[in-house]
């Protein structure tokens, strides 16, 4: 047999296999994950067509079209990006996960026994092994909030409880069905089955994710309403009987995970600080305000850049760039708006949020009206139809105050989910299909060529990551003209990220000021919405003597990025401090007027300011300033030293903080 036969037939093993590694590596986040994923999606495609290219499809019409547009519009907002060496991770992602939405409704809708038997038990299993590591990690580790696999062990700020926390959103009613379904009958298994159940609740609790909570508890209402209008169908005794089970069952796993949380909190508190539990849910934690504020702000700039550009938006993740001249507080930047929708809206146009919201619309609507017709007429579903429909619908609430499906270990279970309720969806409602064979034709072309097209565009960009991936070793190791070497080999890759900074930085470093200057001006010309190159521009100007660009691009790095980068701030002043300009005064008095922010935000470590360059920069303006206001000199010194003295001790804290038992 061919090896691509036998892989076409193992399709649906290989699949589950990527599932499980993308939920263990860090939650899918590394871009290794997102490469792996354009290849899996194109195994999936070439193999469902060349098998079934001349079957009837079962894919709806409508379903289709919304989604392919919204791929086509994403590539063409990248096309048109203002930030272009950020987003084509996210083009694959949407690309590849379309098509294996595309690939699941139609196995599943064929009956596909080697997915059918093999998904929910996977997925089960391999829940609750994030689980079981995640507990691990949380009792040993200093991290306070409980993340299972989502995490980067490098890092010590990489840690992700809110994506933990969506995916249990996503996968808990499937799972707890399934523990529960192998448990029917059997006392023992029974017992199990609501331990590792509560297991799993008590850890979405541990997450102490406020939105998740909300969403869980529309979750569970849901399932109560549902159960209710079903129960009105049966006979009374059959009612009281299924009640009683209901609420022993439901009483069960609210005490088992309650236990549980208390538990596992206690096995935490032998180790390290425990969170404080009312502080968390009064908003008074270390992140408490900020947390309710800056996502009102995020949703507001991610209007006011949706409406500047409505048609293709600014570009896949662009918003972490282009929102920062609308910030109005220190720190108070994200990579994301905190809801999918306005993130589609902001990033990829007014289009494309719509294209996305139709599908769910026509994929969702139909399936909640069957639901309530279930509950009227008792119409047969299929028993996973609830728990289905649950977790997406957890996940969709929860990406409206935040969002994670940029972590693939969310992002592909997700779709696949929705697969399978598309499927369902062309079971119990009537819809047209593909069944002219000139059609049939056309979409498998479309998907066949986008598949090959992601798959082209990821090995040409994938050499160019594994050449850049040396450099960032090799600068990591101090050792700048062996990085230069292979950031020089990859200097034409299109997803370049902070590629040409770090040359800039480099070639700076070794005093090769004009190919720093050459390479600032490529990140410059990819992505002008950036105030880090901007900074570096006028940080290369000051040491070629050149005071007018170097004011320009410092200005423009304020503009951009004074509420993050006070290297503008000081480049600035230094500038002055050369040139005699007009205007000095009314730009010392802006810079001197940001002082108290962030002196603020050292205080209480915003966002771990404390342990950022902004210190150091913080303290030369002081210095600088003393020199512009030689009256207000003890001022500006008393604010340097309280600054130094706070960051010092935020600084020794950390690093006196007890290691990881694991690591």
């Amino acid at each position: 047999m061919p090896v691509f036969r036998l892989i076409q037939k193992h399709t649906p093993l290989i699949l589950l296999i990527f599932l499980v590694l993308s939920l263990l590596w860090k939650g899918g986040k590394t871009l290794e994950v997102t490469w792996i994923l354009v290849a899996i999606s194109w195994l999936c495609t070439a193999a469902y067509w060349s098998a079934h290219k001349n079957e009837r499809d079962f894919v709806s019409p409508h379903m289709w079209g919304f989604l392919m547009c919204f791929v086509i519009w994403t590539v063409f907002s990248q096309l048109f990006s203002q930030t272009r060496n950020y987003g084509l991770d996210e083009v694959f992602r949407t690309g590849s996960l379309t098509l294996i939405f595309f690939w699941t409704a139609r196995s599943w809708r064929m009956d596909d026994t080697s997915f059918r038997n093999k998904l929910f038990p996977v997925v089960a299993c391999v829940t609750l092994i994030s689980a079981i590591i995640g507990f691990a990690v949380y009792v040993f580790q200093p991290v306070n909030r409980f993340v299972g696999t989502f995490f980067d062990g490098r890092f010590h700020t990489d840690y992700w409880p809110n994506g933990y926390a969506e995916y249990l959103l996503l996968v808990w009613p499937v799972t707890i069905w399934w523990l529960l379904k192998q448990a029917q009958n059997n006392q023992k298994k029974i017992f199990f089955a609501l331990i590792c159940s509560g297991f799993l609740l008590s850890t979405l609790f541990l997450s102490y994710s406020r939105g998740a909570l909300v969403a869980f508890i529309g979750q569970i209402l849901l399932l109560a309403f549902t159960f209710y209008r079903t129960s009105q169908n049966v006979p009374a005794h059959i009612r009281q009987k299924r009640r009683r089970r209901a609420i022993l069952l439901a009483s069960s796993l609210a005490v088992i995970s309650g236990m549980l949380f208390f538990i596992v909190n206690e096995s935490r508190s032998a180790v390290h600080p425990v969170q404080n539990i009312a502080e968390k849910i009064t908003f008074k934690a270390a992140e408490g305000t900020s947390s309710a504020s800056e996502r009102r702000q995020f949703w507001h700039d991610a209007f006011q850049l949706t409406k500047k550009r409505p048609l293709f938006g600014w570009g896949p993740y662009s918003f972490r760039f282009v929102h920062t001249s609308l910030q109005n507080d220190v720190f108070a930047t994200s990579d994301h708006p905190h809801n999918w929708f306005l993130k589609i809206a902001a990033e990829r146009g007014i289009p494309a949020a719509l294209l996305l919201y139709a599908f769910l619309w026509i994929l969702f609507i139909p399936l909640l009206k069957k639901l309530i017709q279930k509950s009227r007429k008792g119409a047969m579903m299929p028993e996973y139809h609830l728990p289905l429909i649950l977790g997406p619908l957890g996940v969709l609430a929860h990406v409206l105050i935040d969002y994670n499906l940029q972590f693939v270990g969310v992002a592909l279970p997700f779709w696949i989910f929705l697969g399978i309720l598309a499927a369902t969806h062309m079971q119990t409602v009537r819809h047209a299909t593909w069944d002219h064979p000139v059609t049939r034709q056309w979409v498998c072309a479309a998907e066949v060529l986008l598949a090959s097209l992601l798959l082209l565009l990821a090995i040409v960009e994938g050499r160019y990551l594994l050449l850049s991936s040396f450099g960032r070793h090799a600068e990591a190791r101090k050792d700048p003209i062996t990085a230069l070497h292979w950031y020089d080999q990859a200097r034409y890759e299109y997803f370049s990220r902070d590629l040409h900074l770090s040359r800039a930085s480099l070639y700076q470093e070794i005093g090769e000021l004009d190919q720093a200057v050459d390479a600032v001006n490529m990140y410059i010309m990819q992505n002008t919405h950036d105030a880090r190159g901007w900074l570096r521009k006028g940080d290369i100007a000051m040491k070629q003597q050149n005071f007018g660009d170097a004011r320009f691009s410092y200005e423009k790095a304020f503009s951009l990025g004074k509420w993050n980068h006070l290297g503008a701030a000081r480049g600035l002043l230094q500038v002055f401090l050369r040139e005699h300009a007009n205007d000095a005064e009314e730009w010392t008095a802006r810079i001197r007027s940001l002082l108290p922010f962030y002196l603020h935000a050292i205080e209480r470590n915003t966002h771990f300011i404390a342990l950022t360059p902004n210190v150091e920069e913080f303290l030369s303006i002081t210095l600088l300033l003393a020199r512009f206001y030689p009256d207000d000199a003890p001022l500006f010194e008393a604010m340097g030293a309280k600054t130094d003295r706070e960051a010092r001790e935020e600084r020794e804290r950390i690093a006196a903080r007890p290691r990881g038992r694991l690591w």
